[in-house]
């Protein structure tokens, strides 16, 4: 049996794990409202919602949010489990964002798919007329491993672990396993 503030503490933790792979300093992981079922979900925030600095490139920075609700576990009764209500994940550099991860269906319901906002600043003069930074371009779901790992592959961030791939693959195993949804449609199956 799981109770709901181990199922929180669990989510919390493997956050922690995650982001300690990049921060320098210690970072808080919040939860706000949250240790109980509640019909309305609970945010997690990283660093109080402020983008935080990814070590290897002091011009970037991720800002990380999340809402979850506390479920009944249907494998194991009287045990709960988190799900994940929505998420953004937003990159940063030089203060400004260029790059949103998010997927957030009860708060724009005509948008219920995870999607992918490129903002203006990201692309040359004539490509930023082209994209507009309101688009909704769509992804499949995105973990906030994910993240970390483009992170590393496409902006170079250094890790401030040695063991950061193996403490991505393994907090990204287990929250797989839970998942209730994959792909592009948003929707718990």
């Amino acid at each position: 049996m799981r109770t709901a503030f181990e199922a929180v503490r669990d989510y919390t933790e493997a956050v922690q794990r995650v982001v300690a792979c990049f921060a320098s300093r210690t970072v808080a992981v919040e939860v706000k409202g949250g240790y109980f079922p509640a019909d309305d979900p609970h945010a997690l925030t990283v660093n109080r919602g402020l983008p935080l600095p990814i070590r290897g490139n002091g011009r970037l920075g991720v800002a990380i949010r999340q809402a979850y609700r506390i479920v009944q576990d249907p494998r194991s009764p009287h045990s709960f489990r988190i799900s994940t209500a929505e998420y953004i994940y937003e990159l940063d550099v030089d203060g400004k964002e260029v790059l949103g991860f998010h997927w957030h269906p009860e708060t724009t319901p005509d948008i219920v798919t995870p999607h992918l906002h490129v903002r203006a600043g990201s692309t040359g003069e004539h490509d930023a007329a082209l994209l507009s930074p309101r688009a909704h371009i769509p992804t499949g779901r995105v973990a906030i491993e994910d993240v970390f790992r483009f992170l590393v592959r496409e902006y170079h961030a250094q890790p401030a672990r040695a063991d950061w791939a193996t403490i991505l693959d393994e907090t990204q195993a287990t929250f797989e396993q839970l998942q209730t949804w994959t792909g592009t449609r948003g929707r718990p199956r």
